[in-house]
């Protein structure tokens, strides 16, 4: 029977499935019940071989997210929070974030759910919608007043 990996080993396998961020490689190395100190040594190990990189961990994620154009910035910022990244981080790779892309991705998304404009509930429910989705309120206005 093989041996349990010790923690650096486990880092680096899971960092050759995926990036993390460091907060979310440390919980996952908390659920294989290592010990704290061997947790941040390999945590540590892995950071300065250029494994881990937190910088570029969220500089990607914020490129797909966006790119996908299903999301607006509020979820796009929830989910970066939720990877375990500082606000500091968050706030300095969402601060060239593009809200007038933002308002026609509104509008293809609300293109693709009616045929026509949308009316009396259907507006209710495409507000619910865009809103789940993160997009600005200032986003939803607009696209609105574009069906006035």
């Amino acid at each position: 029977m093989p041996s349990k990996r010790n923690a650096l080993q486990q880092a680096v396998y899971l960092l050759s499935r995926r990036d993390y961020s460091r907060q979310e490689l440390i919980r996952r190395l908390n659920l294989g019940r290592y010990e704290p100190e061997d947790i941040e040594a390999a945590v540590e190990r892995v950071s300065a071989r250029g494994y881990l990189n937190d910088a570029a961990f969220a500089r990607n994620l914020y490129e797909q997210l966006n790119r996908t154009g299903r999301y607006g910035i509020r979820a796009i910022r929830f989910k970066l929070a939720q990877k375990g990244l500082t606000e500091a981080m968050i706030s300095e790779i969402t601060g060239d974030y593009d809200f007038e892309e933002e308002y026609e991705r509104a509008l293809r998304l609300v293109a693709a759910r009616f045929d026509s404009p949308p009316t009396g509930e259907q507006k209710q429910k495409t507000a619910r919608f865009l809103s789940a989705r993160g997009f600005a309120d200032s986003t939803i206005g607009r696209v609105f007043s574009q069906f006035e």
